[in-house]
């Protein structure tokens, strides 16, 4: 087996870990964050809402799926001709639904420009990515980015707060979040 092979099979590995590690992360996401949400309301505060505009991203995301080099769209649509749901009628259930995240995951890497997925489903399907042996730090890039989202979401207020050992320290940093969060005009008194 060559080094490349390795370091492929390496990274795809790192890649779905990553990927198992954020969707775990989103699920506390939601918990920790109503559970803090749900202490500051109770101790009599009330979020102020700021107004953001909402813009056309349509055109952005189009923009940057034909930024796509021309071989990794060739690869989206061989991803595409092995995961697309209409040629899907004669697998069981649980093939289908792995292709069909596949095929949904594909859409979306292809739309936001993230070549290192690609080639990872494209690994994941048994499509030759020989010519893509030249982008495998695409691969790292896209775990640096999962990895980051992580990184971020273990930096949020919730997640420090639930994570507190006794209820004497989260009173004392929900105090202090309060008093910042007010100073900040982010919350208000009922």
């Amino acid at each position: 087996m060559s080094t490349n092979s390795i370091e492929l099979k390496r990274l795809v590995s790192k890649y779905r870990y990553l990927q198992q590690e954020l969707e775990y992360f989103n699920e506390l996401r939601g918990e920790y964050e109503r559970d803090f949400k749900q202490n500051i309301i109770e101790s009599g505060y009330e979020f102020i809402i700021p107004i953001i505009s909402s813009g056309d991203t349509q055109s952005e995301e189009a923009a940057v799926s034909d930024q796509l080099p021309t071989k990794f769209k060739k690869l989206f649509r061989k991803i595409v001709s092995l995961t697309h749901p209409d040629k899907l009628k004669d697998e069981d259930e649980k093939t289908i639904l792995e292709l069909r995240t596949m095929y949904e995951t594909a859409v979306n890497a292809s739309q936001d420009g993230e070549k290192g997925v690609l080639i990872i489903i494209a690994i994941e399907l048994g499509i030759d990515v020989e010519d893509f042996k030249d982008e495998i730090e695409e691969i790292n890039i896209t775990c640096n980015k999962i990895k980051e989202q992580i990184d971020e979401f273990c930096k949020r207020s919730s997640y420090y707060w639930y994570n507190l050992k006794t209820d004497k320290e989260k009173d004392e940093f929900m105090k202090k979040f309060i008093d910042s969060s007010l100073k900040h005009k982010n919350i208000k008194k009922k």
